[in-house]
């Protein structure tokens, strides 16, 4: 009987998950979440490792195999629901999560909907019109992404059953007031003047 090789057994996208003390209903949660976000992504069917019942800051067998895999080019996404996975000690946890950055592997959070977000809809959302450099033909023209009042360019694409929007100026508006410009920098939600997902201006009043 073949054995299959390691990279049989990965499809490029993995799980990682890790609770203690065990708790099989929780992990569960967090494994179907994770695994529907790889599907949203449309990345391959996630490979899961498991360290439930193992404390943090001592041996980890799953996360050394996936480290492993990560480190021999077979594995380019974990998915996580948050840093806490790998340790419990922040230090730690960031150290564990850069490791795997430097072997090539994006590690996604799913505690980090703008960070998702931006990975799913990056490649695809902005029409050749509005990538950069492009030229406002509305009247009075958009601000540009990098003013203050960048919010109140016009809405070019809308998509409020995922929760965003795109703005003249590239901008992307989340349903939660959360924006990622074109440079990629995130800027977390800012409730006062709401912007409202389907609408072409923030609902605080601002012109």
């Amino acid at each position: 009987m073949r054995t299959k090789t390691s990279r049989e057994n990965t499809s490029g996208t993995a799980i990682y998950l890790r609770c203690y003390p065990s708790q099989a209903a929780a992990m569960g949660i967090h494994r179907e979440a994770l695994i529907r976000l790889a599907g949203e992504l449309g990345f391959p069917e996630p490979q899961v490792f498991l360290d439930n019942g193992y404390r943090s800051g001592g041996p980890l067998p799953a996360l050394t195999r996936l480290i492993r895999l990560v480190a021999s080019g077979f594995c380019q996404v974990v998915l996580v629901p948050g840093p806490f996975v790998f340790s419990l000690d922040d230090d730690e946890a960031r150290t564990i999560s850069r490791s795997l950055t430097r072997g090539g592997c994006r590690v996604l959070e799913l505690s980090s909907p703008h960070q998702v977000a931006a990975t799913k809809i990056s490649p695809t959302v902005a029409p050749a019109d509005y990538a950069p450099g492009h030229t406002c033909t509305h009247r009075p023209c958009c601000p540009p992404a990098e003013a203050a009042d960048h919010d109140a360019a016009r809405l070019v694409v809308s998509h409020p059953e995922q929760g965003w929007s795109l703005l003249c100026n590239g901008v992307i508006a989340f349903e939660d007031t959360g924006e990622l410009l074109p440079d990629g920098h995130i800027i977390e939600p800012h409730r006062w003047g709401e912007f409202r997902v389907g609408t072409d201006r923030p609902s605080g009043g601002r012109s």
